[in-house]
């Protein structure tokens, strides 16, 4: 290898690529920056990475091209001959941002659905903590424990649905349990200008819909607190949309589905922090992006085989999408 910055990254880049020594003509191909490539015939540690795509970075003049993967963000380095171009090189809109071409994975998406707590907004779960409490002070005058009112959500998805499902509640007390444990104070979730601006670029791919198992009042107050409100939203997507059916259960992306108009699953993306929603979401025929990296209860690295991609939060959607801005 010739020495340079890339031969240090080899060694200190994770992960680095070892390609073989035998590679031929290294200036066979046109690359150009922002391009989308996919890796062919290349190891890792002698993990077999090929069809891992990443966005072209760099591109010395001396044949090797730095990539930064997809979903890690890993810097990588290759020759061209094992990378295949499989988007076109940044363009400009006509406010003049720089973006690129939607990567191909998530090609053909015509509806995008996004979670609204702990996935719009991230406040290290302080907003939920502050639901949880006020379901617990409202199941605690329907006899039923913090514990248990708790259980209830993690079991069905929603502890409402829960209470229903064991007739601890009646659909007539639906409306008022929605209301009073929704009076929370929503200070703790701060305006948000960056994420502003990336939901501005989805927007330019499909039209957006927030996808709550709360309540519309809940979301709309969580919107303006973020400072997100005032763009284009297609809707709010809530319980009530969904017959109570919570995302554990394939009625409610039905419901959802039926809302926006859309009648292809494979042509919708879903963005959620909850596994089990992204599982089920998956298991429906969704694109699905996890949001998130932590479990909240334990605090664990969390994992989901299900998600088409996982990001920590949605600043970094933008990207999946191919749609990120550029810094020069």
């Amino acid at each position: 290898l010739p020495p340079s910055i890339n031969q240090r990254r080899l060694a200190e880049s994770l992960p680095a690529l070892l390609l073989p020594s035998s590679a031929g003509s290294r200036g066979a191909m046109e690359l150009e920056l922002g391009q989308v490539v996919e890796l062919m015939g290349i190891e890792n540690a002698g993990l077999d990475i090929t069809g891992q795509r990443g966005t072209v970075t760099e591109i010395p003049g001396h044949g090797l091209v730095s990539v930064k993967l997809d979903g890690t963000g890993a810097v990588v380095c290759a020759w061209p001959e094992h990378l295949k171009i499989v988007s076109c090189a940044p363009l400009a809109d006509p406010s003049g941002m720089v973006v690129s071409a939607p990567a191909p994975r998530f090609a053909g998406i015509t509806h995008i659905f996004i979670d609204c707590d702990d996935c719009i907004y991230q406040n290290g779960w302080s907003t939920a903590r502050q639901i949880t409490e006020s379901i617990a002070a409202y199941t605690a005058k329907l006899g039923v424990s913090k514990e248990k009112a708790y259980a209830l959500y993690g079991q069905h998805g929603t502890c409402l649905k829960g209470l229903l499902l064991e007739r601890l509640l009646d659909e007539d007390g639906v409306e008022q349990f929605l209301h009073e444990v929704h009076q929370i104070d929503y200070s703790d979730i701060s305006r948000d200008p960056a994420l502003k601006a990336v939901l501005a670029r989805v927007f330019t791919v499909a039209p957006c819909w927030v996808f709550t198992a709360s309540a519309r009042e809940h979301a709309q107050r969580c919107l303006a607190a973020i400072g997100v409100d005032e763009l284009p939203w297609q809707g709010i997507i809530d319980t009530r949309d969904c017959k109570l059916e919570t995302k554990h259960s394939r009625k409610s992306f039905e419901a959802a589905m039926r809302v926006a108009g859309a009648t292809e699953p494979r042509s919708c993306l879903f963005c959620d922090d909850s596994v089990k929603n992204i599982v089920a979401a998956k298991s429906f025929g969704w694109n699905t992006v996890l949001v998130g990296l932590y479990d909240r209860d334990s605090g664990a690295k969390i994992e989901c085989e299900a998600a088409d991609a996982h990001v920590a939060s949605l600043h970094d959607v933008d990207a999946l999408l191919g749609i990120a801005e550029h810094q020069d």
